[in-house]
């Protein structure tokens, strides 16, 4: 993948902010560094977007057909060391998901960006 620079936190603030404005309705989740969903911080900002946690899912990988599992792993990887990751997923329930059958896995490296807003 060559030397690809991590992208800042002023940055990554500002796509969070963008990506949560231009899909109002998207499901939105926290995940903590296992990569097993977490409650949501209150210091992020959603509005009309649905949350996942609770009931059903435990993580990304239980939503995603296996085929689509090792290109997750690849996309969480690339957040960690770049900052951002998004790939497109076929979802595996759609009946238990409001949601389509596909849908994106846009994953920004967050956890200081929350952790500073409420410290």
């Amino acid at each position: 993948m060559g030397d690809v620079a991590r992208l800042d936190r002023e940055l990554r603030e500002r796509m969070l902010e963008a990506l949560l404005a231009q899909h109002p309705t998207a499901m939105v989740v926290a995940i903590d560094a296992s990569g097993l969903f977490a409650p949501m911080p209150a210091a992020v900002p959603l509005t009309t977007h649905r949350r996942i946690h609770g009931v059903g899912p435990r993580s990304v990988l239980d939503m995603v057909v296996p085929a689509d599992r090792p290109p997750v792993i690849d996309a969480w990887l690339q957040a960690d060391a770049h900052g951002a990751a998004q790939i497109n997923v076929r979802l595996v329930a759609p009946s238990v998901l409001p949601r389509t059958s596909s849908g994106k896995f846009q994953r920004l490296a967050a956890r200081e960006l929350v952790r500073q807003s409420v410290n």
